[in-house]
């Protein structure tokens, strides 16, 4: 009996250490710039679609939290950014201010090009 207390006893102890470590380590760990100014990462929020860019990585989601995640870039330009998988065209467009904030046209475009998502975006958040 004894031997299951102390069994017990050090397995709890293993298993809260475990949920400590769990909690206190980031799931993504992205490395930070020289220039701290330039943000590495952008979050941008409209219409129920939240899009996440990262460098080449692109993830989108919808407000059912239904998400594609695509770590590759297609095409960059000084004002846009294109992303393809599985047929389907992701492209992000830089579009001008308002009140002070940017804004961006998410489209996604079906493997027949026929546009399913065409919604104005905010950027809510970046980081480095």
């Amino acid at each position: 009996m004894n031997r299951r207390i102390a069994l017990f006893a050090k397995t709890s102890l293993l298993l809260g250490m475990l949920g400590t470590l769990l909690m206190t380590t980031p799931l993504l760990s992205i490395p930070a710039r020289a220039d701290s100014n330039v943000p590495e990462g952008e979050v941008w929020k409209g219409s129920g679609y939240t899009v996440f860019v990262v460098g080449d990585y692109y993830k989108g989601c919808d407000d059912k939290k239904h998400c594609v995640e695509i770590d590759h870039i297609t095409k960059r330009t000084s004002t846009s950014s294109t992303w393809k998988n599985n047929g389907y065209t992701y492209s992000m467009s830089r579009l001008s201010e308002q009140n002070g904030k940017p804004r961006a046209r998410l489209r996604v475009l079906n493997p027949k090009g026929k546009a399913v998502v065409n919604v104005v975006m905010i950027l809510f958040d970046y980081f480095n």
